[in-house]
């Protein structure tokens, strides 16, 4: 390791940005590196320039990030720098301070970073080793990235993580002309909400809960973009301020379950969000394993308990429509309910069920079940002996 000034006449070809500059471009492209990668090359990221712009791409075979890293750049021939080390190395030598300048290039085979007064060679790899990255086509949809992340957060909860059935780990989008319809199932319960989005094609994708997680940490604020890629029919493009994302869509027949949420309930209640999630935790932690815990609900309110026979506080209950049974009791699986409750911001929650042992539908207070622009979360109970 020595120390150089950052000048542009050690190395033909240096890409210089401010450390503020790589590390976000470092974040954006993260969801594109594999972990374990299948072949060595894709532990790598490119850097190169297109006219005056610098970008970095990463690529997986799931998911591709290509991204702005700063404008008014110097024509750069592409090369390949390892990711955890551009990680790990640039954040040990910018310290608290990120706005220095830093630079990369290529010299004699190697890479070379230059930072704070130092040159940290590392080895590179054969650029032409590298996958291409395919190109966004047309934009299918638009949607606020503020409106859209949250919506998908919620239903993200239900999917599937058994690996084995890989149609039910992903989440369902079908953009037409009212917005996006976002649902999600892992065949014990289902989430579904609708965002209001300008949609120029109809279009419908199923991407990864997990995959999408990823990329949701990196959207920029404003608006969101979907397209299409000429140069593959099961994959979609995401555009997010200054990175472009390029995802594979899960293939199969996606269950058809939006006509399972129903309608005709004749249980309707609204439920105090806050005492429900305090005494629905306190059951969780009081039942026995892979035994579920009972809701109660009486004209005098509503309880939960792990034990049939025990008793535990009332949660405030407002009847708001319908009726129901004096003694109504259904059964969930406790992080189950834990997880409906949770996925609500709201003071109230509404819960309706149309008969035993039919499937209970959370929404916000206000909200009939059977609302198509709203969010819905709904659980099917455990059968309880006659």
């Amino acid at each position: 390791m020595t120390t150089s000034t950052l000048d542009k006449t050690f190395i033909p070809t240096i890409a210089v940005a401010t450390g503020t500059e790589w590390l976000a471009a470092i974040a954006a492209v993260s969801p594109a590196v594999p972990a374990r990668p299948a072949v060595p090359v894709l532990s790598f990221v490119k850097v190169f320039t297109e006219g005056s712009t610098l970008y970095l791409q990463g690529f997986d075979w799931e998911v591709s990030a290509t991204t702005q890293v700063a404008g008014d750049s110097a024509p750069v021939e592409p090369f390949l720098v390892p990711y955890k080390w551009l990680t790990t190395t640039l954040k040990s030598l910018l310290g608290k301070d990120k706005s220095p300048l830093v630079g990369l290039g290529v010299e004699s085979g190697k890479v070379v970073l230059r930072c704070a007064g130092y040159e940290i060679p590392v080895d590179g790899a054969p650029v032409l080793e590298y996958p291409a990255v395919p190109a966004t086509g047309r934009v299918f949809a638009e949607v606020d990235s503020a409106t859209l992340k949250p919506a998908m957060a919620r239903v993200a909860s239900t999917a599937s993580t058994d690996c084995t059935l890989p149609i039910l780990t992903g989440l369902q989008v079908d953009a037409n002309g009212s917005g996006l319809d976002i649902c999600a199932t892992d065949r014990y319960r289902l989430a579904y909400d609708h965002v209001s989005a300008s949609v120029q094609h109809n279009r419908k994708f199923l991407i990864g809960a997990k995959t999408w997680a990823a990329v949701a940490k990196n959207l920029a604020g404003g608006g969101l973009m979907f397209t299409d890629i000429p140069a593959n029919e099961y994959a979609i493009g995401i555009i997010t301020g200054k990175t472009v994302y390029t995802v594979m869509e899960i293939r199969g027949d996606y269950p058809k379950i939006r006509s399972l949420i129903g309608a005709g309930h004749s249980t309707v209640v609204e439920l105090d969000r806050a005492k429900l999630l305090a005494i629905t935790t306190v059951a969780a932690k009081l039942t026995e394993r892979n035994l579920p815990v009972r809701l109660t609900i009486t004209s005098a309110g509503a309880m939960v308990v792990a034990d049939p026979d025990a008793k535990s506080p009332l949660a405030a209950v407002n009847w708001v429509a319908g009726s129901h049974s004096d003694g109504w009791v259904v059964a969930f699986n406790p992080s189950y309910l834990l997880d409906a409750i949770k996925a609500f911001t709201t003071d109230m929650i509404r819960f309706s069920q149309q008969s035993l042992p039919k499937p209970a539908v959370f929404t916000e207070a206000g909200v009939d079940a059977e609302d198509n622009e709203a969010f819905r979360h709904m659980i099917m109970p455990v059968r309880l002996p006659a």
